[in-house]
């Protein structure tokens, strides 16, 4: 029962996260820019990080060193702005569905500078997980849906996110909820479902652990 737990529990951010790039375009077809949605959404999130910290008696810092903080430091500048925006600029310029899968390939990045800079194995089950996962990626390249004004493959490169292995199905969330609530503006066409589908399948395996050992 604890398991079904812990899935339910994993599915509420999964539903969320699929959901947020879908009101993030309505808001931008409605005249908004991505500037303007990642500044409303940092103000939000802070707002309700400082509650909850008020709520919950604050967070000590006392044990945190000047490294330690000054690398939190570059996370916030490289994620929650630089990545921010980039996500907001995906949705804008190629739809909330394709953006919303193309998010999920950080994976493949996060192997990859874990390989060259913290010296991790890649085996045998991330290495596959890559491959499916840009196989998703190529399936979306040329699904010709998305935003209806179109698109270049180039354009893949603003999505960036945060995944695991349940949260990662969202999405197959996102494409669900703009193939109902953004139909005046987006096109899910059969390319976006299976490059997502990839995509989904492919980021489980890379951030799943590995069972079949060591490749590099």
């Amino acid at each position: 029962m604890a398991e079904l737990d812990v899935v339910a529990l994993a599915l509420v951010p999964a539903v969320l996260w699929g959901f947020s790039p879908v009101l993030s375009k309505r808001g931008m077809a409605a005249g908004g820019h991505p500037l303007q949605a990642s500044l409303v959404v940092v103000v939000v999130d802070s707002s309700v990080y400082w509650l909850a910290m008020l709520a919950t008696g604050g967070v000590d810092f006392g044990g945190v060193t000047l490294w330690a903080l000054s690398v939190f430091a570059v996370a916030g500048v490289i994620g929650t702005a630089v990545g921010r925006i980039a996500v907001f600029v995906g949705v804008h310029r190629v739809g909330a569905s394709v953006n919303g899968a193309g998010i999920s390939t950080r994976p493949v990045f996060a192997t990859l500078i874990a390989l060259v800079w913290l010296g991790e194995p890649v085996g045998a089950q991330t290495a596959a997980g890559i491959v499916v996962l840009v196989a998703g990626l190529v399936t979306l390249a040329v699904s010709r849906g998305g935003d209806l004004s179109g698109w270049s493959a180039w354009e893949l490169g603003f999505p960036v996110a945060v995944v695991d292995p349940i949260a990662v199905t969202a999405p197959l969330f996102t494409t669900v909820f703009a193939y109902f609530l953004l139909r005046d503006v987006e096109r899910i066409t059969r390319g976006i479902v299976l490059g997502a589908a990839l995509i989904v399948a492919g980021g489980a395996l890379i951030v799943g652990g590995d069972l079949l050992g060591p490749v590099i």
